[in-house]
């Protein structure tokens, strides 16, 4: 009797082995945050541990951070894993002559990275930086990105070396970035017709969640009065929800860098207001997930 059970045991182990993975799905944080030239609030402070503070609050599986330098995304990576006691990875290039640019972090395993420097020209330079991720045995491409500040033509340019950038990758893709622009704006037409807006999506599910003096709506706004910030995804990624939380100290009245909006009652960490959106992966590799994609 006990040969016979230990015959079933083993043929029963032999068949979970064997039997083909199945296609699941898995829901990923993404924030998308412009620090404001290397980590400074709206009392004209540079603060990064202020900044993780947020970061880390918001656990978020892959963060996308415009206007920072290259010392900056060295030290949001450490502190990081000081805050959430796990490994961060960090994929980082400067646009600008003056070293700013775009970081990606992410506590899971980075596969390999890219970057593209915008030709369109315009003030200050522009590009995009992509890092492929390993999400349980599915690479996701992630990219970041910050379009010109200061010309509608040069910011229709850059949209379409973006896109055509992003195109380049196989899906599934997340694109988050400033993109100086609101979603209606022609300049990003290129973009918008190509990839999901999570904000949108969450406000048709009325998953999208705000704060009383900002709330949610199409236009809810990340700077000034207006929704430039973006989480963008491809097709078979779709959205849970997403969120402008309120970033104000609201004991905190010292605000240099106004807005010219509710948001000047207290100072922020940024200029902008961060979002988060929590994003469904289908078709994810269970056999896979067992044996986990993060940093050991």
């Amino acid at each position: 009797m006990k040969m016979i059970r230990t015959t079933i045991v083993a043929t029963a182990l032999l068949l979970i082995a064997s039997a083909p993975a199945r296609a699941a799905s898995m829901t990923l944080t993404v924030m998308q945050w412009n620090i404001y030239v290397s980590g400074h609030g709206t009392d004209g402070r540079m603060a990064p541990a202020r900044q993780v503070h947020w970061i880390a609050a918001e656990n978020p599986d892959v963060v996308s951070l415009n206007e920072v330098r290259a010392a900056q995304a060295e030290e949001y990576r450490w502190r990081l894993e000081s805050a959430t006691r796990m490994r961060w990875s960090v994929y980082f290039e400067a646009a600008q002559d003056d070293g700013i640019g775009n970081a990606i972090l992410t506590h899971y395993k980075m596969l390999s990275h890219a970057k593209h420097a915008m030709q369109a020209g315009g003030e200050y330079g522009r590009g995009a930086v992509e890092a492929t991720i390993d999400i349980n045995g599915t690479p996701l491409h992630f990219f970041s990105a910050h379009l010109d500040n200061g010309s509608a033509a040069v910011r229709a340019e850059e949209a379409v070396e973006l896109t055509e950038f992003i195109a380049s990758f196989p899906e599934p893709r997340v694109l988050a970035g400033d993109m100086n622009a609101v979603p209606t704006a022609p300049e990003l037409e290129p973009i918008l017709a190509t990839v999901r807006d999570s904000w949108i999506e969450a406000i048709n599910q009325n998953t999208a969640t705000a704060y009383p003096d900002n709330p949610p709506a199409a236009d809810t706004h990340t700077m000034g009065r207006r929704r430039i910030d973006y989480i963008l995804h491809s097709a078979d990624v779709s959205t849970v929800r997403a969120d402008i939380p309120d970033q104000r100290d609201l004991t905190n009245k010292d605000v240099e860098v106004q807005n010219r909006t509710t948001d000047d009652l207290g100072v922020r960490p940024s200029d902008h207001n961060f979002m988060t959106a929590v994003l469904t992966l289908e078709g994810m590799n269970v056999a896979s997930s067992r044996v986990s994609a993060r940093h050991p």
